[in-house]
């Protein structure tokens, strides 16, 4: 193999390297919605309907929870730019390019602020209230 063969060989293995933390990443990306909604809808459930000492803080912890799951999507959508980046280092044509990289994660973390402020909302109303 000359030097040529070599640098091809090595370029195309980081691509697909790269290629599949991509698709990891992209993964994880559409699963802390899902992580979310089961950990917001469990904890009021459990507000709603179980008469606990103390059930206030789990609005707390709900609350809490989606706004660091906004940290996490975000940390998560920016780590994908630098591995698309690469990725684009790599392609010659730059079909790797995408647009409207920040739709999901800003309709995402739009909807968890959303029941995280619901949840802080009635955290502090059962806090007054006793």
């Amino acid at each position: 193999m000359d030097e040529k063969d070599i640098e091809f060989e090595t370029a195309k293995v980081c691509y697909q390297e790269h290629s599949e933390s991509f698709r990891s990443l992209n993964q994880h990306l559409w699963q802390i919605p899902v992580i979310a909604m089961t950990l917001t809808g469990g904890l009021w459930f459990g507000v709603a309907n179980i008469n606990l000492v103390g059930r206030e803080y789990l609005l707390l912890l709900a609350g809490l929870s989606n706004f660091g799951l906004i940290v996490v999507l975000w940390r998560t959508r920016y780590v994908m730019e630098m591995v698309l980046a690469k990725l684009e280092e790599f392609s010659e044509n730059h079909h790797v390019k995408a647009k409207g990289k920040y739709i999901v994660v800003g309709v995402y973390s739009t909807l968890l602020a959303i029941a995280g402020l619901i949840s802080l909302m009635f955290f502090f109303r059962l806090l007054t209230c006793q």
